[in-house]
């Protein structure tokens, strides 16, 4: 990527974080403070597992062909420790996998395992000191895929903690790549109307749909690897 292409890029971020730098009452130091905040961009490998447990199905790890891309701007509070508070906004994809054993019998020559796939958008707050990373984020539904789409209407806005640890792979004055660890942690379900909703349903067998309720709705586990540029200014 060409110098211009790089200065484009940050230009780009700068003007998209604005309004945060705005609020923290910065505004008139753009040119004469030393850096205080940086804006970032981030891409990661992702897997994904169902942690509800329910009747007859086994829940299996899932990893993600999709990349989850951000962009985040964050004041730094501390150099020293490398504490920051700020924002990071973007498309989060996620995966799990079901395999069930109870499958109706027109469909008992077919595979029983069930692969899913959401999209989302996502705004997350996000506190870091020494490397480490606390967070709580939204996420909006855009899509999902099971054999076909999943609808959007069946979808659930969901809100997750979030974990991860990061350190420097090079830096200088003004710009840094990391590599990133990170775990979402669900505190809400995926779908909407459950169990009406759950697309594996009706490929399993009266005795099974009986013994789903509300209560097996999915749940899924996000982690990820992934690299971070940032432009400190």
């Amino acid at each position: 990527m060409s110098i211009d292409y790089m200065t484009a890029i940050k230009k780009s971020l700068v003007l998209l974080f604005l309004p945060f730098y705005i609020l923290f009452g910065e505004v008139d130091s753009l040119s004469t403070s030393p850096s205080s905040f940086f804006i970032s961009i981030s891409a990661y490998g992702s897997g994904g597992l169902n942690i509800v447990t329910a009747p007859s199905r086994e829940n299996v790890l899932s990893f993600n062909p999709i990349p989850s891309v951000f962009a985040a701007f964050q004041k730094i509070l501390n150099d020293t420790s490398h504490t920051t508070l700020g924002v990071q906004a973007g498309f989060l994809s996620q995966v799990f996998k079901i395999k069930s054993q109870n499958l109706a019998t027109e469909f008992l020559s077919s595979s029983n395992s069930f692969d899913f796939t959401i999209n989302y958008l996502s705004l997350d707050v996000l506190f870091s000191t020494f490397g480490i990373t606390f967070g709580f984020g939204y996420k909006y539904p855009v899509g999902g895929k099971f054999k076909s789409e999943i609808p959007t209407e069946n979808l659930a806005s969901v809100f997750d903690c979030l974990l991860g640890y990061s350190f420097n792979l090079y830096s200088d004055e003004e710009n840094s790549i990391c590599a990133s660890f990170l775990l979402r942690y669900p505190l809400k379900k995926i779908y909407k109307n459950y169990p009406e909703s759950d697309p594996v349903l009706s490929f399993e067998n009266v005795a099974q749909k009986q013994n789903i309720a509300n209560k097996h709705n999915p749940a899924i586990l996000w982690f990820g690897f992934g690299i971070i540029y940032r432009y400190s200014f």
